[in-house]
């Protein structure tokens, strides 16, 4: 391979890493034939002119797609910590005594286990999503446990932020309990 096949196999790290290993060795041949044929003076400087211009374009393109496919799947992950992080927040804030003035006297024991709650569905979230690089199953489950918290802001239906908080906890809980598979059968089952 001389040098400016290898120059252009450096810029294919413009693509996903799936779409080099699949299709980059193709491109850098597509590379030198285009060289052998087109090039030589003047000429070579127009392919690799056109050579970039596609790469620009192709990279960009696959990127993209690349980019939006694993949104549509991992957009439940994406919101689940902000999710975490605003329901602790309505949790320790409902411990201000000015957001209590008509409740009854034991309000304050109700708002502290509140939080306390938020806090933990927090702290699950947070392990859901680094255990799950390891094991999806057990992170999944973590991450729809610890958002739990936030379903009673569904109730909230005057205050429509908030109410929207609570649904989409409930989505959110549900996506990471259909994406955690199911547990692996043990391969020595009981003889009946």
């Amino acid at each position: 391979m001389d040098r400016q096949q290898r120059a252009y196999q450096s810029l294919l790290a413009a693509y996903p890493s799936e779409y080099r290993s699949e299709f980059g060795e193709p491109m850098v041949q597509l590379f030198a034939d285009r060289l052998r044929e087109d090039g030589g003076g003047a000429r070579t400087v127009l392919v690799w002119v056109q050579m970039l211009i596609d790469l620009a374009k192709s990279a960009f393109t696959e990127r993209l797609e690349t980019t939006m496919k694993s949104f549509r799947t991992d957009w439940w992950r994406i919101l689940a910590l902000p999710l975490a992080i605003f329901t602790v927040f309505a949790g320790v804030g409902n411990l201000a005594p000015e957001n209590n003035l008509d409740a009854g006297p034991n309000w304050q024991l109700g708002a502290t286990a509140y939080a306390v709650v938020t806090v933990i569905g927090l702290g699950l979230v947070i392990g859901g999503l680094i255990i799950r690089k390891k094991n999806r199953m057990v992170g999944s489950t973590m991450i729809a446990v610890g958002v739990i918290p936030a379903f009673p802001m569904t109730i909230f239906f005057w205050f429509p932020p908030v109410a929207l908080v609570g649904v989409l906890s409930i989505v959110i809980s549900t996506m990471a309990f259909l994406d955690a598979p199911k547990a692996p059968q043990s391969l020595a089952e009981p003889a009946q």
